[in-house]
């Protein structure tokens, strides 16, 4: 492979340009010229190393590069953004959506939503209160009677359905 030097703010390194085919995109590999200062050796995204030498300087580590067509593999500079990280969050919150649960009540069944990672599905339990008031007089009949059959059938009939919910 023939050593190409990197433009600025990477003009300190040799670039190598590296397909990662598990991800389906590009990496710019970089390694320092002078191997006797300080520089060490980094690989970024290729759409990173792209922002960067369009912008003329090394981004932040809050700045995240995006794809604006979620398409990893097109690294052309009219697809690329600089989003922070709420940001991008945001944005992929909308386009793969929300684990959501509707549950009904334990203690008072009354029927509630939340989101999934935010149950005892995920966090652990037995089950989940739509408040804490009703989570703690559940516990309580649950403890002083482990076998009765009507606290069992409300564990049972706990969760209602599961659905992705999008923004």
């Amino acid at each position: 492979m023939k050593r190409v030097i990197a433009e600025y703010p990477y003009n300190e390194y040799y670039l190598y340009v590296i397909f990662h085919k598990n991800e389906g995109r590009q990496y710019a590999n970089l390694i320092p010229i002078n191997k006797g200062n300080e520089i060490k050796r980094k690989t970024i995204s290729y759409a990173r190393y792209l922002v960067s030498v369009n912008e003329k300087r090394i981004l932040d580590k809050n700045e995240h590069v995006d794809h604006k067509d979620d398409n990893k593999g097109n690294d052309n500079m009219y697809n690329l953004q600089i989003l922070t990280l709420k940001e991008n969050n945001i944005k992929a919150a909308k386009v793969k959506g929300c684990k959501t649960v509707v549950l009904k009540c334990p203690s008072c069944h009354k029927i509630f939503e939340r989101r999934r990672g935010q149950t005892h599905m995920v966090k652990g339990g037995a089950f989940t209160g739509c408040s804490r008031k009703c989570s703690t007089s559940f516990s309580a009949l649950l403890h002083s009677n482990p076998d009765d059959e009507k606290y069992k059938k409300s564990l049972h009939d706990n969760l209602v359905k599961e659905y992705v919910k999008h923004k």
